[in-house]
């Protein structure tokens, strides 16, 4: 209403102007409609380019900008010349996990269309998912229908969050097909924009077949660690302090491994945000009553960092010595043939130290480390690059964990990128790619090329004799899928060497069973080893079998029922406390149901 009052009084100061007695508006008195898109702080496209620049991580969002404009225009133009308008999605998915930057482009999406003059309101309205869901059948199209209904009459971009509420309620139905008929009938009265996270966009299209004709789905990637990083130092900055160079170095450590560790959901910048939070308060607590023109009492100090953060880096900040680092290695059950290479590597270590030659042409080595499920890989793995680092082969402690599918892109071009970077962290560490079998592009079509571009990648960066001295590379899979990988490219299987992980025997599988009830302070009475080796033998013949992952399926079910023995019965002795009967153990029938079907 404000901006409707102003059009007015505009157009009669210029009539009034114009001819001061005939109280008449005509058209010429609006004149440049474009003076009524300004906005007051952003004034131009290109500002918000240069707010995109502000952001870190952000850079492609430019991109997206730039086609939508030239999409625009385009369909501007094809309307003049009284031609076929082409038929481009108007609304958007942003899919990622959370502090990745979706809230903040939602928000200048609202700009933007308004500066490009497709839409009148410049602010964006947002809403989150939950508003749209009823109690009711009926409920839900009644709310959605009001919600699209605001963003129509303000002509403004909509931005629903969390999303996938949708999914998850039980009229997803009802409110899509709702949004439909408005996002098909007014798509040029708003646009509306999905924030969700990734691993939710194929469920939340497959609710209906026109959502993918209507949306064009934009992906927020994971902030890396020297982004995070870069964030927390702008940070810092922001609030007019400074961190001193020894918090500076164990927050790039801190950044490098919550990236290794991180879960599906990271929070990115949220997790930056909120770990600086608990630095200041920490440091405000330590420099209360400091004089306030001491440049020490806005210094972030090594003690502000919260335990919890240390406790990440804690192997990086304090190594573990090789013989114990070998000594878990050696209490895991198998794994003959990686703890073999590790001797070998140790013995070449000291040969050259006693006959007085130079260690640098002991090279960390590239592997194939091909095994059934549960046979050890990923734990050897990073054990593996521990070792290689005590042993001085490779410089630094970092170990880098990523699946095949990280490496592949969606366009021509992004592979090529994509591997490469995964690539370069194996640089002075340890790069560990699961599912290494999923690169394979033997008798396939689809995707086929994408995978090519990783495989030439991955064979132009191992030949690279910097990279042999430098970089240990694990590619892990199960043995019988890997053959199709080696059919792809014959030329890894010359440069990789194979390290096998063998299904375990029935007596070892339980052999780890036992190894976990050592670790949790658990005892076994006699019988329940001949039992569960029975029970394990019976396993190892169904396709679900996985080795030490049965295993320790089978003693969480175990010890659950050992702790329910205790508190349901009136008396029990301290020693049985902890000690695991013939009582809780599960029957065969009851292993084969945890594990599959025989």
């Amino acid at each position: 209403a404000r901006d409707a009052v102003t059009v007015a009084e505009e157009a009669m100061l210029q009539s009034g102007v114009r001819a001061p007695l005939s109280k008449c508006v005509t058209r010429a008195d609006f004149g440049d409609k474009r003076k009524f898109f300004q906005r007051r702080d952003v004034s131009s496209i290109e500002e918000i380019y240069a707010e995109l620049d502000g952001y870190v991580g952000l850079d492609f969002v430019k991109d997206i900008f730039k086609n939508v404009r030239l999409e625009i225009l385009d369909a501007r133009e094809s309307a003049r010349r009284n031609v076929l308008v082409e038929d481009y999605p108007d609304h958007y998915i942003f899919a990622g996990n959370p502090g990745t930057g979706k809230t903040t482009v939602g928000r200048l999406m609202g700009k933007f269309y308004h500066l490009m003059e497709a839409l009148g309101g410049e602010e964006t309205l947002f809403a989150d998912a939950s508003e749209l869901v009823g109690s009711h059948y009926g409920d839900s199209k009644e709310k959605t229908a009001k919600l699209l209904q605001a963003a129509i009459d303000r002509n403004c971009v909509l931005y629903i969050d969390e999303a996938y509420q949708i999914i998850d309620s039980g009229y997803a139905a009802e409110t899509i097909g709702a949004m439909m008929t408005k996002m098909t009938e007014n798509a040029r009265d708003f646009k509306v924009i999905f924030g969700m996270y990734s691993n939710r966009v194929e469920e939340f299209l497959a609710l209906n077949a026109g959502l993918s004709r209507r949306v064009r789905v934009v992906e927020f990637p994971d902030y890396s660690p020297e982004q995070l990083f870069e964030i927390f130092a702008r940070s810092v900055h922001s609030q007019g302090c400074t961190a001193s160079d020894e918090v500076l170095d164990r927050m790039r450590s801190v950044f490098a491994r919550m990236c290794d560790v991180r879960s599906e959901n990271f929070g990115n910048a949220g997790e930056v945000k909120r770990l600086l939070t608990d630095m200041k308060r920490s440091r405000l607590a330590r420099t209360e009553g400091m004089n306030p023109d001491d440049p020490l009492k806005y210094e972030y100090a090594l003690s502000d960092i919260p335990a919890s953060a240390l406790v990440l880096v804690e192997s990086l900040i304090n190594p573990r010595s090789f013989d114990e680092i070998m000594g878990e290695l050696n209490e895991q059950i198998g794994l003959a043939e990686v703890k073999d290479v590790i001797m070998r590597k140790k013995e070449e270590l000291l040969y050259a130290k006693s006959v007085g030659e130079s260690a640098d042409g002991i090279l960390p080595g590239y592997y194939f480390f091909v095994g059934g499920p549960g046979t050890g890989k990923s734990t050897s793995a990073r054990l593996f690059g521990e070792c290689l680092h005590q042993l001085g082969i490779v410089k630094t402690n970092n170990f880098y964990s990523c699946t095949a599918k990280d490496l592949i892109g969606q366009y021509v071009g992004e592979t090529d990128k994509k591997t490469y970077n995964l690539l370069k962290k194996s640089v002075n560490g340890t790069l560990f790619i699961d599912e290494a079998y999923s690169l394979s592009y033997a008798g396939e079509s689809a995707g086929s090329s994408f995978k090519k571009e990783a495989l030439e990648q991955i064979i132009a960066f191992l030949d690279e004799p910097e990279n042999r001295k430098r970089c240990c590379i694990i590619f892990a899979g199960y043995i019988q899928d890997m053959q199709g990988l080696y059919r792809s490219n014959a030329g890894m299987r010359s440069r990789i060497e194979e390290v096998h992980f063998r299904d375990y025997t029935a007596e070892e599988t339980f052999e780890i069973f036992a190894l976990f009830c050592r670790k949790n302070g658990y005892a076994l009475a006699p019988g329940v080893r001949e039992r569960y080796i029975e029970g394990f033998a019976r396993l190892k013949t169904l396709e679900y079998f996985s080795n030490g992952r049965t295993a320790r399926t089978i003693f969480e079910r175990t010890a659950f029922r050992m702790k329910r023995r205790v508190v349901r019965s009136a008396s029990v002795p301290e020693k049985l406390k902890k000690t695991i009967t013939l009582e809780d153990l599960l029957s065969i029938g009851e292993m084969i149901a945890e594990v599959g079907v025989s």
